[in-house]
């Protein structure tokens, strides 16, 4: 009778353990899961921190050439300003002759044009260097999320992992009585 209960208890104990040993294996697959999300999260991170590299990158230059377009653009309107009030008007109709007059029309115009043209221009990279810093900032929000996700996650890994050593431990203890 002894020898059936014991052999009874042993039966339990193999069961018990065979369902600690199926429990580690189903956090272990958990754990590898949560690992491989919180390495592809931090692909994630890293890749963004190299797009808004780039779009940085980009910013500057872009802010160079704008400085570039701007002091030049500055430089003209203050050889205008310097050189008195000589309008447009007084450079087309101060012509000799005929061909001078549609001369000077055709530089004063070509003139206007390209004053028109650089002002296009700087407004063209101000509007793209706000439009990087947008796409910076959409990126830098990704990055966010990510992080927040790769927290959550290694908090649920801790988590496992303690549920998983005291499962061990509970099976030692169970093994050692």
């Amino acid at each position: 009778e002894k020898k059936k209960e014991m052999q009874q208890k042993i039966n339990k104990a193999e069961k018990e353990y065979e369902a600690a040993e199926d429990k580690k294996l189903y956090y272990d697959s958990l754990a590898d899961e949560l690992d491989d999300d919180i390495a592809y999260y931090n692909g994630i991170i890293r890749s963004l921190d190299s797009e808004i590299a780039d779009c940085n990158t980009r910013i500057g230059a872009a802010e160079e050439k704008l400085k570039i377009k701007q002091n030049s653009f500055e430089d003209r309107l203050r050889a205008l300003q310097e050189n008195g009030s000589l309008t447009y008007l007084d450079v087309i109709f101060g012509a000799k002759s005929f061909s001078d007059f549609l001369l000077r029309l055709t530089l004063v115009g070509d003139i206007v044009r390209h004053d028109k043209n650089m002002i296009n221009e700087i407004a063209e990279i101000k509007s793209g260097i706000e439009a990087e810093r947008a796409e910076i900032e959409t990126k830098r929000t990704k990055q966010d999320e990510a992080r927040d996700v790769v927290l959550a996650q290694q908090e649920q890994y801790e988590l496992l992992s303690n549920k998983q050593n005291k499962l061990m431990a509970d099976l030692k203890a169970d093994q050692a009585a």
